[in-house]
């Protein structure tokens, strides 16, 4: 059985691979490191926002000073972060549990960057040691033992860009209540605009009811009025040099057949009939 296996994580193995394509020139150099890992070569390793540094005693007495830079993530992109993940309760529920969930490279990607070095470029290291090598056996040695931290805790990842896990989880926890306040209060608005509708309507039927009874209520009564062609009478004799009886017979006959027009209409009648 392989002694001091780094990289049991997914997490840690993808670190171990941005190493590894980082050495791929002077790939002698990997072997030699895990030695020095194994040995207990490396000590007082340092995670900060952005940089690992160590030290890792070679052959001298003096240990070399290793540095591993990483950009680390601006506030902004970690609150772009934050809100993906809280928008997905299983990402939220595995890390604010202490898990890492699988996927959540993903989530960072679709964010625009990555939680893991993507490029070997993005990685910045140095040595203390004469070997012009990059990797060299220490920061080689350094990678592996970083690993093995990773392995331990996968949270020191988001220190490394930038954000302790404390930082993370509150953050994490904030936006998850702020967005089952907002999903609650939502529900609220809908509720009551429901409810609102629901009233008005419910009043628009009342009132179409009352409307429908009271009018049911009114009754009409039509008659004809007393005594014939009260209007025309009203008007009384028409001048001298108009032929009276003939024109008021003519206007006797209009009135007539309006009055019995309007009537039909009233009642709705066929007014061909």
């Amino acid at each position: 059985m392989r002694r001091n296996v780094f990289g049991k994580t997914w997490w840690a193995q993808k670190w171990i691979g941005a190493l590894e394509e980082l050495g791929r020139t002077y790939s002698n150099r990997l072997p030699r490191g895990r030695t020095y890992a194994r040995r207990g070569a490396v000590k007082d390793l340092v995670i900060t926002p952005g940089k690992v540094v160590a030290r890792v005693q070679g052959t001298r007495r003096t240990p070399y000073k290793v540095e591993i830079r990483l950009k680390a993530l601006t506030n902004k992109k970690w609150q772009k972060v934050i809100k993906a993940l809280a928008q997905q309760a299983i990402f939220a529920a595995k890390l604010l549990t202490g898990e890492m969930p699988p996927d959540i490279d993903e989530v960072f990607k679709s964010c625009g960057f990555s939680l893991f070095p993507v490029k070997a470029t993005e990685l910045k290291t140095s040595c203390s040691c004469p070997d012009w090598a990059n990797p060299c056996k220490h920061i080689a040695a350094t990678h592996y033992i970083l690993a093995e931290a990773f392995d331990r805790d996968p949270f020191l990842l988001f220190e490394l860009r930038g954000w302790k896990k404390e930082r993370v989880l509150e953050e994490l926890r904030l936006s998850r209540s702020l967005n089952s306040s907002t999903e609650k209060k939502l529900k609220t608005d809908t509720e009551k605009h429901n409810l609102e509708k629901e009233t008005i309507d419910k009043l628009d039927e009342e009132k179409f009811v009352s409307l429908k009874n009271s009018l049911e209520d009114i009754h009409f009564h039509i008659a004809h009025q007393e005594g014939k062609f009260a209007i025309l009478k009203r008007l009384g004799p028409f001048p001298a040099e108009t032929n009276s009886s003939t024109f008021t017979s003519a206007l006797e006959k209009i009135y007539k057949n309006a009055s019995e027009l309007a009537l039909k209409i009233a009642l709705g009648l066929d007014l061909h009939s």
